[in-house]
């Protein structure tokens, strides 16, 4: 369901990426194999996520062929709502599985900061579970997740979350549905 992501950043070549929420590290893998010459700098809040991550980086790198090796990634512990970069600093952000953990004010402040960072003429990859509507036969289920401590995940299945990158100024550009996930692009145009 992780490499799903992949699909939004296919044709481009981003030279600099970032991954809000990067958990345990697993998807940067996938992410380095598809563009291994990009700096890749990941952000989590957990320290624990993010010791597991340099870990599983650690173990990528080794791996890679040749005496030159791509870069270790660098990793930085921040909330998606406060990105400590600058505006513009990356040509490629990618976001799994992190907007149905949040309240509607910080997925809306994420929203932001992940535009915020993300350069002019650069794309944003973001996967999550799918939403009302995404898959109409399961609509009247999917509030149940509610009970299996996912506090968040009924206000999270009725956000657009299309229209929050929209009204952050990106534009669509994909959509592509698998199993219970769900991927969006966008591009940020180059000028506003």
């Amino acid at each position: 369901m992780q490499r799903q992501t992949l699909l939004g950043l296919a044709g481009t070549t981003p030279s600099k990426v970032l991954e809000v929420a990067c958990g345990t590290g697993r998807f940067g893998t996938f992410l380095r194999d598809n563009h291994p010459q990009a700096e890749y700098t990941a952000v989590d809040l957990s320290p624990f996520y993010l010791q597991k991550a340099r870990d599983n980086d650690a173990y990528w790198v080794s791996r890679q062929p040749g005496p030159n090796k791509p870069a270790p990634a660098k990793f930085v512990q921040a909330a998606a709502e406060a990105l400590p970069f600058e505006d513009g600093a990356f040509d490629a952000v990618v976001n799994v599985y992190l907007f149905h953990e949040m309240p509607a004010k910080a997925r809306r402040e994420a929203v932001q900061e992940m535009v915020r960072v993300l350069a002019p003429g650069g794309t944003l990859s973001w996967t999550d579970s799918f939403q009302r509507g995404d898959r109409p036969a399961l609509d009247e289920s999917m509030g149940n997740f509610e009970a299996l401590n996912e506090p968040h995940y009924v206000d999270y299945i009725q956000t657009d979350v299309g229209a929050l990158f929209e009204e952050a100024g990106l534009k669509p550009q994909g959509k592509w549905m698998s199993s219970t996930s769900k991927t969006l692009s966008f591009t940020k145009p180059l000028s506003s």
